[in-house]
Formats: structure tokens, C-alpha cells, sequence
């Protein structure tokens, strides 16, 4: 693998078991989700997987994740074949790799404040910091997502913010630890027509800055 490649896919397959037929005649079909898929992405470039819905696009991001395993194929990160890690492994490398979901609605927990859902991944995998120098973190995140200042949004909760500022929240999340790849699962398809463009250019920021 060249030193500048991130990311390696590799004749990646996911297939689910569809059962039909009556009780006393079970017929089980294997279905593709995801069918011989190979890409590479270096370091700081952004490719875009594009299709049809259903396709395999939310899979393959799951599986490069690590939340889905595949059925056969290889994924490998930074020279480290993702598919053969133990749970233990797979959680240190998770610091490196995050992903932004749809749905801002769906994945901000609405029981909880803006400051506490942005601590979560520092206390998941930076626990030896102070809380205050977590809490500069959180500043520092949400600053760079143009919420500003930062300070009148940590206190609120997820219902409190419009869709476009909780989508924003998610992508502070994303980058809190900065990782060296992010998955973005069509970030701007649950928004506004008026508030996508924003979200695409803010992304498009984050990564000159963060690389």
C-alpha cells in the first residue's frame, strides 16, 4: 500500500439471509447488500460513493466503521487489516476513524445537553485529560462548525437547535478527536434545501484545515 493511501477496500461482500416460503418449506435466498467493491481513498481526498437507495452505500460505510462485518473481502486502514482486529483493537483505532450519520435526529441523544454529548467520545478515548481541558475541546469543536458563541449552545439540548445546527453538533462530534477519515452518510439529505450548501462548504473547510 503507498503511504499516502488511508483507506483500502478490498473485494468487500456483506450478504443477508431472506427467508420465504411456507413453515414446512423454508426457502432461504442469499442477498447482496454489497457485491465486489474495491476503492482506495488517500489522504486528504474525498471520494463520494454514489447510488440508487438500497444500494449498499449506508453498508459499506457500517462495515469500513466496523459496526457491520462483512461477509468476505478485506478493509484495511492506515496498513492495518480492519477485518481481522479483536473488539479491544478495533476500539483504538476507532479515535481515528468517526462517521456522521443522516439523521441529526436519530443520533444526537435528546436526553441529553450539547456539552455532555460532545464529552462522550473525549471520556471514551482520552480519559487521562482534565475536565477543563475536555471542555476547551468542546469549545474548540463547536466553534469550528461556525457556532458561535460557543457558549450559548452548550447548555441546550438537541430539540432546542434547528436541523442545520443539530447536524453541525454531529460533525463536531465527528471531528472532537481528530481523525484521519470520517464517513459521511449523505450528511445534507434529512436538511433543508436552504442549509445543505452550508453544511457541504463547512465540510469542505474541515478538511483543509484538519487535512
Amino acid at each position: 500500500m503507498d503511504k499516502s493511501t488511508l483507506l483500502k477496500v478490498s473485494n468487500l461482500k456483506k450478504t443477508f439471509i431472506k427467508k420465504s416460503g411456507t413453515f414446512l418449506k423454508r426457502r432461504k435466498t442469499e442477498v447482496y447488500a454489497v457485491n465486489n467493491i474495491n476503492f482506495e481513498v488517500n489522504k486528504g481526498e474525498i471520494l463520494g460513493i454514489i447510488g440508487e437507495s438500497g444500494c449498499g452505500k449506508t453498508s459499506t460505510a457500517r462495515m469500513i466503521m466496523r459496526l457491520m462485518k462483512e461477509t468476505k473481502g478485506e478493509i484495511t486502514f492506515e496498513g492495518v487489516n480492519l477485518c481481522n482486529l479483536k473488539e479491544s483493537e478495533t476500539n483504538k483505532i476507532r479515535k481515528k476513524m468517526q462517521m456522521i450519520f443522516q439523521d441529526p435526529y436519530d443520533t444526537l441523544n435528546p436526553g441529553m445537553k450539547i456539552l455532555d454529548i460532545l464529552m462522550e467520545p473525549i471520556n471514551a478515548h482520552e480519559k487521562g485529560l482534565t475536565y477543563e481541558e475536555k471542555y476547551q475541546k468542546v469549545i474548540e469543536a463547536i466553534e469550528a462548525i461556525e457556532l458561535r458563541p460557543a457558549q450559548d449552545f452548550i447548555h441546550r439540548f438537541p430539540h432546542q437547535l434547528s436541523g442545520g445546527q443539530r447536524q453541525r453538533i454531529a460533525i463536531a462530534r465527528a471531528i472532537i478527536l481528530k481523525p484521519s477519515f470520517i464517513a459521511a452518510d449523505e450528511p445534507t439529505s434529512m436538511l433543508d434545501v436552504s442549509v445543505r450548501a452550508g453544511i457541504l462548504n463547512l465540510l469542505l473547510d474541515l478538511r483543509k484545515k484538519m487535512g
